[in-house]
């Protein structure tokens, strides 16, 4: 039977695939090292810079790991995340949240792991009129998905860049894991949606609708777009972490909750 356990850590696991692939981009790097998954780069953004698992080692303590991972850190000049998932941190390293606090590393923000059944989603959603939702097929609609993630996280000019040439050099066409699709109203990019696909299951994410359309649930709607696409592709399991705030959004539409990720950010020495 599977448990709520199970479930958390296949939403941690997708998430983490996902990210695994990053490494087709030059400059970016995934280090299985001192019993972590390290995604590293020299862009200035804990986006690129993070812990992404953290596993038990004989004889070598948390606190030197964090040590290192921070000096590291330091030498690139880069913010450092690092990934908490409440499921699973008490037996990967008990303790770990004081720890990541005492070696400079401040809570971040919390979110909610969630599955769902792409056969019994609700796709009864209203949201502007006109809306579509197309995945990304050229480079020219790449480019336009990243400026719309770009300006609603906020990323500067070298960020932004770094953001388009990962995703470039990554894929996004084909039987791409990765896949990006870009909500409109009439002519007018209005938000965005990303899926990670794997053979059994869709990890979702960048969810992002630009300021003046917020509160027309495009980003549900966008969400729904992505798992019909995926279902289409015989693809039923389905994750994604949710802000804490967007949690009740998803789980309307079929969701569940199973667990709690919180990130940790160690800022950049300047």
């Amino acid at each position: 039977m599977t448990t709520t356990h199970d479930q958390a850590l296949r939403v941690h696991r997708a998430s983490i695939e996902g990210r695994m692939v990053w490494v087709a981009c030059p400059g970016v790097t995934l280090e299985n090292d001192h019993a972590m998954l390290v995604l590293a780069s020299e862009t200035p953004h804990s986006r690129f810079n993070a812990v992404l698992r953290t596993d038990p080692i004989e004889g070598e303590s948390v606190e030197d790991r964090i040590a290192l991972v921070g000096a590291r850190a330091d030498e690139r000049r880069v913010p450092m995340a690092w990934w908490v998932d409440k499921d699973v941190s008490e037996s990967e390293a008990p303790g770990l949240p004081d720890k990541l606090s005492a070696g400079g590393f401040a809570h971040r923000t919390a979110l909610r792991a969630m599955t769902a059944d792409t056969r019994v989603i609700d796709t009864r959603i209203k949201t502007v009129r006109s809306f579509t939702c197309e995945r990304v097929e050229s480079d020219a609609d790449l480019e336009m998905w990243a400026q719309t993630v770009s300006s609603v996280y906020e990323f500067d000019e070298r960020v932004a860049t770094d953001w388009l040439a990962l995703h470039k050099a990554v894929g996004y066409t084909g039987d791409s894991g990765w896949q990006h699709h870009i909500a409109r109203s009439g002519d007018e990019v209005i938000g965005c949606a990303s899926a990670f696909v794997q053979s059994d299951n869709v990890s979702v994410s960048h969810v992002t609708t630009l300021p003046d359309f917020r509160g027309a649930s495009v980003g549900t709607a966008a969400t729904i777009r992505v798992l019909e696409h995926a279902r289409a592709q015989g693809i039923n399991q389905a994750t994604l972490y949710a802000p804490m705030r967007a949690a009740d959004l998803y789980q309307r539409i079929g969701f569940h909750k199973v667990g709690t990720l919180d990130v940790y950010e160690r800022p950049a020495t300047t």
